[in-house]
């Protein structure tokens, strides 16, 4: 049956639809993160592969994926913690390795691969991004961060590096 989820995920695919305004998207993609975070709308595993099949192609799909890890662990969603570190090992274990995945295929991104980049940061900085999943995307993240000709990419790209190095890589 549809969840509250996939009602929020429709909302969000047509405000991307309508050309709505970032501040608006940014808005629905919270509510997708509290509905992950909170009712843990989808098992982890079908995560990224639901919100491709809803925002494929839209630059809101990496965004979304970007903030999630940060909303996760924040105050105003207030998951206790032995449910956040529920929430935050099935995203590592389940997730984790289609967000690098995803990533990788946007790296070449006309925007310098600065979305890709600041997502896998989130994740790496999240502590929800294991070293064995990251460390294959490592190569490609380095070479576009090297080859930026703009700030974004290059400043997404040393967010990664200080998240990777900074770590609590168990």
């Amino acid at each position: 049956g549809d969840t509250g989820a996939d009602a929020v995920l429709g909302l969000l695919r047509a405000a991307v639809a309508a050309g709505f305004s970032n501040a608006i998207l940014t808005q629905f993609s919270l509510a997708v993160c509290a509905l992950v975070g909170r009712l843990k709308s989808w098992p982890m595993i079908a995560l990224v592969p639901t919100l491709r099949g809803a925002l494929d192609g839209s630059p809101v799909l990496l965004e979304l994926l970007t903030l999630l890890p940060e909303e996760i662990g924040s105050n105003h969603l207030a998951l206790g913690s032995d449910l956040l570190d529920e929430v935050r090992e099935q995203l590592c274990s389940s997730a984790a390795p289609a967000v690098v995945e995803l990533c990788l295929g946007t790296l070449g991104a006309a925007d310098g691969g600065a979305a890709a980049l600041r997502c896998l940061a989130a994740w790496a900085k999240g502590s929800i991004l294991p070293w064995p999943t990251l460390a294959p995307a490592m190569d490609a993240s380095i070479a576009a961060t090297r080859a930026a000709t703009e700030l974004a990419p290059l400043q997404a790209g040393c967010d990664l590096l200080v998240a990777a190095a900074e770590a609590d890589w168990e």
